[in-house]
C-alpha cells in the first residue's frame, strides 16, 4: 500500500475571530477525493476533491477556535494510494488577555509605613467592572531564592490543542477475520487536564511595627479584591519592617479572561541597622553578635549603638562607631547565652538627625539531653480499714556534675494508676522523630487517652491546645503521605518505603480520629478500607509464614474494632494454623481425653510455629464475635492461657518473636504482654492473670517509659483500658510525704474520682544535698499511687560511649587545609568564613534495624549545601557491590542533622555535613549519636567537642 503524505500551509501565522484561514493543501496523490475534519469539533467536516497537486480552500475562524485547532485531509486516489497531512492553526492569546496595572503610591518609602497600591483593570481599553483580582506582595530576596516567576494563566487555561485524530488503515487485514474500526470521534480536552499539566507556582515561605520587629516576607496577600464601575480598586495596608524590595504580584480574571502584572516597592532608611545573629547557641556559648550599620546619606555619620537581650550577657553593650557616607560598618558584641529559651535581642542607634531601633530573636539551646531518674510504686490495697496506716521510704542519689538551674524533683501522688502513666505519654508527644510508626503511635494514644490525659500533671489548657494542635497534625501529615493503594510511606517523600504493619496502624489512627470528628477526608477511609480488606495482596513474598499470620490477623482486628468484623476470615485464617480437635470416639472417657491431650500437645508445637502469641491475642475477640465458633474461640483460650508463665505477684508472655522479621513488625515482648492483656479484658473481663500482667507491664519500665514508641503505645492502650474499667471502688485516705525529716506534703483522697497532686523541689534546693531520704505515707482505705522523679541535665559527659555502634566525629577543610586544626586540649580551631566538612565514622559489627543518626552543628555555623554525603567504607569484595549512599532519609534543621535508615549491614559508613562558619566565637557541640529506633540499648555516641571560629 503507498502510503504518502500531503503538506497544509496556511496564509497567516495567526487569526482573529470573523476570519478566514486560505490554506492550500499540496498533494502527490491526485484526481483524489477524501475529508478534511477537526479533533475537537470546532468546525464541521468538509469534503474534497483534489484534482490537481494543489487547492486552496477557505476555512471560516469563529470564537469556538480559540485558543487553536487542528485540522487533518485524508485524501484516497484508489484502493492501495491514500495521503495524509494535518496543520494546527493558531488564534492569538492577546484575545483572552486583560490589561492590568498595579502601582504604589510611594515606589521608595520607609518600613513600617502605609503602603498604598491602585489597581486598574482594562479590556482593550474598556474597563472591567466587577473583576476578580488577587493581589500578593512579597519580600523579593526570598522570591529570588526559590526563583520563582509569575505564571501566566492563560498557558494554564488556554494551552495548545493537540491534534487527537489519526489513520487507521484496515487494508493489510483484508485476508484476516478482523474488522478494525477506528472511532474518530471529536473530544474537547478537559480544562482541569490543561490544568494539572500546567506548572504549579512554587510556595511562598513566610517569615515569622518604632522598634523594627516585624520582617515577614509575605507584606500583603489578598484573593478576592474587586474593581469598581470604572474598571478600580485600591489597597491600603502597613508594610513589615524589613529593609528591602518587595515583588507586587497580580493575577486578574473576568468570565474567561485573565491579566497579570509585576511592580516592585523599596523600603529605605537614611541610616539603619540590620543584626546577624546564628540561627542559635547552646548555653554557655560566646559568640560575636554582628550588627551591620547602613549609611545611605553623603555624609559620614557618628553614631552611638546599643544592644541588649534577656538570656545573652553583653559584655560591651553600648558603643560609639563612625559610619562613612554610602558605606555599610560591621560592629560586633560579644555575647554569652546564660539562659534557656527564645533570646530577644533589641538593638538601637542614633545619631544627631536619625535613629533606628530592631528586634530578633534567636533559640539558646541545651547542649546535653536532660535525663530523668524514676520511682513509681504502691502503697496498700483496696480493703485495709480506715485507720489503717502504711508507710516506705526511698532513697534517692543526687547525681554530681548537673545544671543547679535546671531541672529538680517532682513528687506526684494519686489514687489511680493512670497517674503512673505521665512520663510515657510524654516520651511519645515530644518524640521528635517523624517515622511514619512513631506519628501513628502517638496519635493512637492522644486519641485514645484524651479523658485521662486531662487529670494528669502534664496537661493545662496549654497543654490541651498544644495536644490538639499536634493531633491536627499528626492527622495531615499522615494523611499525605498515603498511597494510591490504601498504604502509608514510612517518610514524607514519594520515593519513601512503606511497611504494612505501620499501615495498619496508621488506619487504625485515622479511623479513630475520624470517628471523634477530626478532619480526615472519605478519600482517605476508602482507600486505607480497601487496604486493609486486600491485606493479604499487600504484604511480601518475602515475609515468612509466622509473620504474614501476625500482619493478617492484625488488619483483621483493626476491622472488627471499627465494625467491620469479618468472623468468616478469621476463622479460615485459624484453621491454615490451628486445626480443630478431632472427635474420638469408641473409648472410654478417660482414654479419649488422654488422648485428646496428646493431640492436643502436638497440635500446639506445632501452632507455635506459625501462630505468634499477639496474633492468637488479635484474632479471640473475632473468632468469639460468632456463636458459631465456640470451638475455635475455647482453642483459642487455652492457646494464649498456655503461653502465659504465671508467678505469685505477676504473668509474664514468654518471648515468642519473627526471628528475622521482627524489625519488620516492631516486635517486642512488652507490645505482646499489652495486647494480650487487651484481649482479656474484653474476652474474660474476671480472669486472675489481668492483675498480674498489668502488674507485669509497670514493673518493665524504666525511669517511668518503656523501651520504645511501639511498646509506649500498646502498654498505655492497654493500661489505659484497665484503669478505666477496674479503678471503680471507693477510696478515702490521707498521704504524708516527708524530704529527710521534714514534713513536705499532705494530701486528702476521697471518692470514686481519680485525683492527683505534685510537688516540686527546683535542683538549687538539692544541690548540698548528696541522700535523700523520702518517706511515704497512708492512713485509710484504698491504693496510694505515686512517683518520685528526678530530672536533670549533666554538665560533664565525658568520652563517648560504644553500645553496639563506635562512632567518631571530626571537622575538615574544604577548601585550605589550614582552615581547620585541633590544638592539643583538643579544641578546634576554624577560620570565620570557611567551608567545611562535620565529619561522622561509625561502625557496627552486626545489622541494624530502623537506624537514626543525631549530627549536632556548631552554634556558629550554618549549612551550606542540603544535600549531605553518606558513604559505606568498606572495601566491597566485587566493584557491582559498592555502596555510595546508605541514608534513606534526611533532616537538616537549624541545629542539628536527622539521618535515617531502615536496615544498616555490618560495617564501616561515613556521614558528611558540609558548613559555613558564619559568627566568630567558642561554642559547645552536642555529642552526635546513633541509636537503633527500636531497641535503645543500642546506640553510640560521642564525646562534647569544643569549636572556636576565629
Amino acid at each position: 500500500m503507498d502510503d504518502r503524505r500531503c503538506t497544509l500551509t496556511a496564509d497567516k501565522t495567526f487569526y482573529n475571530p470573523g476570519e478566514e484561514a486560505e490554506v492550500t493543501i499540496q498533494t502527490p496523490v491526485y484526481p483524489s477525493k477524501g475529508l478534511l475534519l477537526n479533533s475537537n469539533g470546532q468546525i464541521p467536516p468538509m469534503p474534497l476533491t483534489m484534482e490537481g497537486p494543489a487547492k486552496t480552500i477557505k476555512i471560516p475562524i469563529t470564537k469556538d477556535c480559540f485558543p487553536s485547532f487542528s485540522i487533518k485531509v485524508f485524501l484516497v486516489k484508489d484502493a492501495d494510494t491514500i495521503c495524509e497531512g494535518d496543520l494546527n492553526i493558531l488564534l492569538p492569546l492577546s484575545l483572552k488577555r486583560l490589561d492590568l496595572t498595579a502601582k504604589p503610591r510611594e515606589p521608595l518609602t520607609s518600613p513600617g509605613k502605609e503602603a498604598v497600591i491602585d489597581l486598574e483593570l482594562k479590556d482593550h481599553n474598556n474597563p472591567v467592572v466587577g473583576g476578580q483580582i488577587a493581589l500578593a506582595v512579597v519580600d523579593e530576596a526570598v522570591l529570588t531564592l526559590n526563583d520563582y516567576k509569575l505564571n501566566d494563566p492563560l498557558q494554564a487555561f488556554y494551552g495548545s490543542m493537540h491534534n487527537y485524530l489519526e489513520g487507521r488503515h484496515s487494508r493489510n487485514l483484508r485476508r484476516g477475520f478482523w474488522i478494525l474500526v477506528h472511532n474518530s470521534r471529536a473530544f474537547t480536552r478537559p480544562v482541569e487536564q490543561s490544568i494539572s499539566q500546567a506548572k504549579e507556582p512554587q510556595s511562598v515561605p513566610a517569615f515569622a511595627g518604632n522598634l523594627r520587629r516585624n520582617f515577614s516576607a509575605l507584606a500583603f496577600f489578598k484573593p478576592d479584591i474587586e474593581t469598581d464601575a470604572n474598571g478600580k480598586a485600591q489597597v491600603r495596608f502597613k508594610l513589615p519592617d524589613g529593609i528591602t524590595r518587595y515583588r507586587i504580584m497580580a493575577v486578574a480574571e473576568s468570565q474567561d479572561k485573565f491579566g497579570t502584572v509585576e511592580d516592585s516597592l523599596t523600603t529605605k532608611l537614611p541610616i539603619a541597622i540590620k543584626p546577624s545573629p546564628p540561627r542559635f547557641l547552646n548555653l554557655g556559648d560566646q559568640a560575636e553578635i554582628s550588627m551591620v550599620l547602613q549609611n545611605l546619606t553623603n555624609k559620614e555619620q557618628k553614631v552611638q549603638l546599643a544592644l541588649r537581650s534577656d538570656k545573652l550577657d553583653i559584655s560591651d553593650p553600648g558603643k560609639e562607631v563612625v559610619v562613612p557616607a554610602d558605606e555599610r560598618l560591621e560592629v560586633r558584641f560579644p555575647a554569652k547565652a546564660i539562659s534557656l529559651g527564645i533570646a530577644q535581642l533589641q538593638c538601637a542607634m542614633t545619631t544627631d538627625t536619625y535613629c533606628d531601633a530592631t528586634e530578633c530573636s534567636l533559640p539558646v539551646l541545651m547542649p546535653a539531653k536532660s535525663e530523668t531518674i524514676a520511682q513509681n510504686g504502691v502503697l496498700g490495697g483496696a480493703n485495709e480499714g480506715d485507720a489503717q496506716t502504711l508507710a516506705r521510704v526511698e532513697p534517692l542519689v543526687i547525681p554530681d556534675n548537673v545544671f543547679d538551674n535546671l531541672g529538680g524533683l517532682t513528687l506526684s501522688t494519686s489514687n489511680s494508676a493512670i497517674s503512673g502513666l505521665a512520663d510515657s505519654i510524654k516520651y511519645l508527644r515530644d518524640y521528635p522523630y517523624q517515622f511514619t510508626e512513631q506519628i501513628s503511635a502517638r496519635l493512637l494514644v492522644l486519641l485514645s487517652m484524651n479523658d485521662q490525659i486531662s487529670i494528669l500533671p502534664i496537661s493545662n489548657e496549654k497543654e490541651k491546645e498544644h495536644t490538639k494542635a499536634s493531633i491536627r497534625r499528626d492527622i495531615e501529615q499522615l494523611c499525605s503521605r498515603q498511597e494510591p493503594d490504601g498504604s502509608f510511606r514510612d517518610w514524607e517523600g514519594n520515593s519513601a518505603p512503606r511497611s504494612p504493619f505501620a499501615s495498619i496502624q496508621t488506619i487504625s489512627a485515622l479511623k479513630m480520629a475520624a470517628a471523634q470528628k477530626y478532619a480526615v477526608s472519605e478519600r482517605t477511609i476508602e482507600l486505607a478500607d480497601t487496604y486493609l480488606r486486600d491485606i493479604g495482596k499487600q504484604i511480601s513474598g518475602e515475609y515468612d509464614e509466622k509473620s504474614r499470620i501476625a500482619l493478617l490477623s492484625y488488619a483483621l482486628n483493626v476491622r472488627h474494632r471499627n465494625k467491620d468484623t469479618d468472623s468468616k476470615a478469621a476463622k479460615v485464617l485459624l484453621a491454615q494454623v490451628m486445626p480443630l480437635e478431632k472427635a474420638i470416639g469408641g473409648r472410654g472417657r478417660r482414654e479419649r481425653e488422654r488422648e485428646r491431650d496428646k493431640e492436643g500437645e502436638k497440635r500446639s508445637k506445632d501452632t507455635a510455629a506459625t501462630l505468634s502469641t499477639e496474633a492468637a491475642a488479635w484474632l479471640l475477640p473475632i473468632i468469639a464475635a460468632d456463636k458459631n465458633n465456640k470451638l475455635e474461640t475455647e482453642n483459642l483460650r487455652k492457646l494464649i492461657n498456655s503461653r502465659i508463665t504465671v508467678n505469685s505477684t505477676s504473668a509474664d508472655v514468654p518471648q515468642d518473636n519473627y526471628n528475622d522479621f521482627d524489625h519488620c513488625l516492631f516486635f517486642s515482648q512488652t507490645r505482646s504482654e499489652a495486647v494480650v492483656l487487651e484481649a482479656l479484658m474484653d474476652d474474660q473481663p474476671q480472669s486472675h492473670l489481668i492483675a498480674k500482667l498489668v502488674r507485669s507491664l509497670q514493673e518493665c519500665r524504666k525511669n517511668g517509659i518503656w523501651a520504645n514508641s511501639q511498646e509506649n503505645c500498646r502498654a498505655l492502650l492497654a493500661l489505659a483500658k484497665y484503669c478505666k474499667r477496674y479503678e471503680n471502688q471507693e477510696t478515702k485516705f490521707k498521704t504524708r510525704i516527708w524530704l529527710n525529716d521534714n514534713l513536705f506534703s499532705e494530701v486528702n483522697f476521697a471518692g470514686k474520682e481519680n485525683k492527683q497532686a505534685s510537688i516540686r523541689v527546683p535542683m538549687n534546693k538539692l544541690k548540698d544535698q548528696k541522700f535523700i531520704n523520702i518517706k511515704l505515707e497512708k492512713t485509710g482505705k484504698g491504693k496510694l499511687f505515686y512517683q518520685i522523679a528526678l530530672d536533670y541535665t549533666p554538665s560533664v559527659i565525658e568520652g563517648g560511649l560504644n553500645r553496639g555502634f563506635k562512632i567518631e566525629r571530626s571537622f575538615e577543610a574544604i577548601d585550605n587545609k589550614a582552615d581547620v586544626h585541633r590544638d592539643e586540649q583538643g579544641i578546634w580551631h576554624i577560620k570565620a568564613g570557611a567551608r567545611i566538612n562535620e565529619v561522622v565514622r561509625l561502625a557496627t559489627l552486626g545489622e541494624r534495624h530502623h537506624v537514626a543518626l543525631v549530627v549536632p552543628l556548631p552554634a556558629g555555623t550554618e549549612a551550606s549545601d542540603s544535600k549531605n554525603f553518606a558513604t559505606f567504607d568498606n572495601e566491597p569484595e566485587q566493584p557491582d557491590q559498592a555502596i555510595t549512599a546508605w541514608v534513606g532519609k534526611e533532616n537538616l534543621r537549624d541545629d542539628r542533622v536527622e539521618a535515617f535508615d531502615t536496615m544498616l549491614r555490618a560495617g564501616q559508613y561515613s556521614y558528611k555535613c558540609k558548613l559555613l562558619a558564619t559568627t566568630p566565637g567558642c561554642y559547645r557541640v552536642a555529642p552526635a549519636k546513633i541509636e537503633e529506633m527500636y531497641k535503645s540499648e543500642i546506640f553510640g555516641r560521642t564525646s562534647f567537642d569544643t569549636v572556636i571560629i576565629e
